[in-house]
């Protein structure tokens, strides 16, 4: 989901986000009560894989994913270990899925 500031509250959750061409990029939704002018937009690929799922399916059977959780590399210390640059990124391989 991505962030908006726009005001999303109950009643008018669920509308359609549009682009400064106005066309459709997602459904508008508000996560928290007590938060007010912040919102989530469901991203239009989201909602079309949904949907799909459901039309094959009959029900949601989510994403696929790779198994991965990655780290950022910002540790000072660490970097430096790896021999890397200021001008280098990266991610570190932190733990692997069993399958």
């Amino acid at each position: 989901a991505m962030q908006i500031d726009a005001a999303i509250n109950p009643g008018n959750s669920g509308g359609p986000v549009v682009n400064e061409d106005m066309e459709v990029v997602g459904v508008a939704f508000q996560s928290l009560d007590s938060a007010e002018n912040i919102g989530y937009v469901v991203p239009v690929t989201v909602v079309r894989h949904f949907l799909e799922d459901i039309r094959r399916h009959g029900n949601y059977t989510g994403f696929c994913t790779l198994g991965l959780s990655l780290g950022h590399l910002e540790n000072e210390s660490f970097r430096k270990s790896l021999q890397m640059t200021d001008s280098m990124s990266g991610c570190v391989l932190k733990d692997i899925a069993p399958t």
